[in-house]
């Protein structure tokens, strides 16, 4: 078979006269080979913009893409834990903070691995260990990645833990952690479904693991107390329960927008409440939580400001009560995001 093979002169024009069509507003999608030899033209002339110009390809075939929310609904969860961390930290989001491109877009991955400013280094992992998570060698042992956000007084660290292969991973949860309130929130997602005709519910009867991280909670919260008075302003606490669920009516993978996903914060014991009441009853008898059902919620800036604020969440030392709780996440193969903050 004939193949012409144009020199790169010619791809030079060809690349120059894509351009200027484009910037005269009559241009139109340049074909995969001329990009690419433009690419490569770039990176060759401009070899310290190498790496830059990779990543800046890798973002538009990220953005791209369609993703399909049955294989991509553990990276979307893990970028809305870290984004809902930034929140929650002061921090804030951008696209800056957020910015997504994995090597390559078809296959599901951890979202950390896919971070521009996510840090794969070990030296990162000993020091924040030895501040934050001492003696958990399971961070270090079962560490996706790492990376550290901050300004000029707020610091947030994130470490992602996995021992499970991401198309196996079966949920994500959001510790966090702020050491100027000495409080832990974790947060527990799940996904609601749509029926036909219905509105989006979670029915506890689908989930295999809901039973067991129910059970899990309870027996946590069974061995530690709450109650204990305050003895100082930054432990008041207007409502003192670690875990919450956040339900979920969509989970779509969006790598270049920075907005959270739309749900409801649920704390447990006003899921319990629901659950003991019958409110979450459905018309055939079966519980199915609906934005209908549930009564009240919290949403996203709501939660975000009061965990921010040290409103709620719990009161006790998260380096050794969170241990086992982890390493149980982590058994039942759960993606978990740790995330701690601190300010000043």
């Amino acid at each position: 078979m004939f193949r012409s093979r144009r020199s790169p002169q010619a791809s030079e024009g060809i690349s120059r006269q894509h351009v200027t069509r484009s910037a005269a507003g009559i241009g139109h999608r340049m074909p995969p080979g001329t990009w690419r030899s433009l690419i490569e033209t770039l990176k060759a002339l401009r070899p310290a913009c190498a790496n830059d110009l990779e990543h800046l390809d890798r973002l538009r075939r990220s953005g791209s893409r369609e993703y399909e929310p049955e294989r991509f609904s553990v990276p979307a969860q893990e970028k809305d834990a870290i984004g809902v961390a930034l929140d929650m930290a002061g921090l804030g989001r951008s696209p800056e903070s957020l910015v997504w491109a994995a090597e390559d877009p078809t296959l599901p991955a951890p979202f950390i691995r896919g971070l521009k400013s996510a840090a794969l280094i070990e030296d990162l992992m000993v020091g924040h260990d030895a501040r934050v998570f001492p003696a958990w060698s399971v961070v270090r042992q079962y560490q996706v990645g790492a990376v550290e956000f901050g300004n000029s007084n707020r610091s947030l660290t994130v470490v992602n833990v996995n021992r499970t292969r991401i198309e196996k991973t079966l949920g994500v949860d959001l510790v966090y952690y702020h050491h100027n309130y000495r409080s832990f929130v974790l947060v527990q997602y799940k996904r609601m479904l749509t029926g036909e005709g219905r509105q989006p519910a979670f029915r506890p009867a689908n989930d295999d693991s809901y039973r067991l991280e129910l059970q899990r909670m309870l027996e946590f919260e069974q061995q530690h107390s709450y109650d204990a008075a305050p003895t100082k302003l930054e432990e008041y606490r207007l409502h003192r329960g670690p875990f919450y669920f956040k339900l979920c009516p969509s989970v779509s993978f969006e790598p270049l927008s920075s907005e959270l996903i739309r749900g409801m914060y649920l704390p447990l014991d006003y899921w319990q409440l629901l659950m003991n009441t019958g409110g979450a009853v459905g018309p055939r008898g079966g519980w199915a939580v609906t934005y209908d059902s549930a009564g009240r919620h919290l949403h996203n800036t709501m939660f975000t400001d009061l965990v921010g604020s040290g409103w709620i969440g719990s009161r006790l030392d998260v380096t050794t009560a969170l241990e086992e709780l982890v390493a149980a996440l982590l058994e039942a193969k759960h993606s978990v995001v740790l995330a701690e903050a601190r300010v000043g």
